[in-house]
């Protein structure tokens, strides 16, 4: 009986109970039909759900119409889930069938809208760190502290982005919250902290200089 369930579950057409794409349910639907309704689901609510990406007073912003998704690789993915063994499909449909969710995610071709914001976030937050300088200013040494580098990988912000929108997704279009729903996450930059200054260097130069002017 189970080798049956097992064969009947291999051959079915519809994806495992339970089974959700982006915050939408697409249990029991075949292929065409989740990707359709994938498909519908942004067209009608896109604007309405917003990943933010945050470093200090920065955020940049991109919302799911500005999005390159691809719903028949995303379904086609959903209906794959828990086939891909003949003598455990069997098993896994029925914990789906008794209230078992699995989450499967969203396929993303490249985005202009997100490589502009990650270009965006580069431009402006990428930093060299500075070394700190001094000079002398009368009888008065006047230091000026290094800053501190900020690097920022692109990998990084293109996943916390998709990340946070995938969570906007999920809120709306799982939960149904209403209205504009935008998910937040702050990135973590490598910081570079500036050099010490070598106050032995300092003091060498500035006695050289003190000298010179004897």
């Amino acid at each position: 009986a189970y080798l049956g369930l097992c064969a009947w579950v291999g051959n079915s057409g519809a994806i495992f109970p339970h089974t959700v794409v982006g915050g939408v349910d697409v249990s029991g639907m075949t292929v065409e039909q989740a990707a359709s309704a994938l498909d519908q689901a942004v067209a009608q609510h896109g604007d309405q759900m917003a990943g933010t990406i945050t470093y200090g007073d920065w955020r940049g912003t991109v919302t799911a119409d500005q999005m390159d998704y691809d719903w028949s690789a995303s379904a086609q993915a959903a209906w794959q889930d828990g086939r891909d063994s003949f003598f455990a499909q069997g098993g896994l449909y029925l914990a789906r069938l008794m209230g078992q969710e699995h989450r499967v995610t969203a396929w993303r071709v490249s985005s202009d809208a997100v490589d502009r914001l990650v270009d965006q976030m580069q431009e402006e937050l990428g930093e060299d760190a500075t070394a700190p300088s001094y000079e002398l200013d009368g009888d008065e040494l006047v230091m000026t502290k290094g800053r501190t580098g900020v690097s920022v990988s692109r990998d990084n912000a293109l996943d916390t982005v998709l990340d946070a929108l995938d969570e906007a997704m999920e809120r709306k279009l799982g939960q149904g919250e209403e209205g504009y729903v935008e998910a937040e996450r702050e990135l973590q930059p490598q910081e570079t902290p500036p050099q010490e200054p070598d106050f032995d260097e300092i003091y060498r130069e500035v006695h050289t200089q003190a000298k010179s002017a004897e």
